[in-house]
Order: structure tokens, then sequence, then C-alpha cells
């Protein structure tokens, strides 16, 4: 049995096109971890571009930058490059974001150095600052989320 406890801080103002993630995780062997976003669309354009910091508590670091690209008001994709430090490797990313009304389902998967890896959640945003969902994660596993979005 494990926990995952995620707190995000996120704002959809298009002047912060930010948001943060940090999850504490009881299951032995897993680290905590803390992620940071930053995404713009270019003016009067469906493409963008989005950059990705992630670290946890054993020390490893990586980082991502790439295009985005927005086919539908509802849906955006990217796809990354980076760096990461354990082992000191190129890693490569792909991400799609779907959000229609209260629905947000999102993954992330990546490729390099220290192997594969991936994310996926879905939530259901129950008022401006709760959502409950589930998500499935590599070395965690699948299960129910909860989430608290700290907004503005």
């Amino acid at each position: 049995m494990y926990a995952v406890v995620s707190l995000a801080a996120e704002t959809v103002e298009e002047t912060k096109p930010w948001w943060f993630e940090c999850q504490a995780v009881s299951k032995k062997n897993n680290p905590s971890n803390c992620i940071g976003y930053y995404g713009r669309d270019f003016r009067d354009s469906d493409f963008g571009f989005y950059a990705l910091a992630f670290t946890d508590s054993s020390h490893y670091r990586e980082f991502y930058v790439g295009p985005t690209w927005r086919p539908f008001s509802w849906l955006q994709v990217g796809v990354g490059i980076g760096h990461e430090t354990t082992p000191s490797s190129t890693r490569r990313n792909y991400f799609f974001d779907v959000k229609y009304e209260k629905v947000s389902i999102s993954g992330t998967f990546e490729d390099g150095g220290s192997g594969r890896w991936h994310k996926v959640t879905a939530t259901y945003a129950v008022n401006e600052h709760w959502g409950v969902g589930m998500m499935d994660a590599s070395f965690i596993g699948r299960g129910p989320r909860v989430e608290y979005n700290t907004g503005e």
C-alpha cells in the first residue's frame, strides 16, 4: 500500500502560463518530487513552446524544452528534448493535454539514458480548488488521485 499526495499551484492567465506540482510518495524506494512547467503559445498561433524541470529527493534532475501545437481548443501536444543528471544523458519527451469542461486528461512519456518513464492522469474538477481522478505512473503504479489547486 502506498499514497501519493499532490499539491498543485496553477494559473491559466495568459500572463502566467505556469504550474508546479510536488508529490510526497510513501512507497518504499520512490523519492518525493517536484515539477515546474512553463508554456506559452506564440501570438495569434496554435503553436508555442514549453519548458519543464523535475527534481526529486534522490538528487535526480532533468529538464526539457520543445515546441507545442494546439490542433483543437481542447487538445495540446508537445515534444521536447533535454538533459538528465543520472546518468548524464539526453532525454526525450512527448505529451498530450486534453481539457474539456471539468475533465482533464494528460500524459507525458519519456525515454533516454535512465530508461522509459510515463505518467498519465485523468481528473474531474469538483470545484475551483479540488479535483479527483486516477493516475498511472512508472515505478509508483496506478490508483486514485486527489488534487488541491491553490489558484490565486
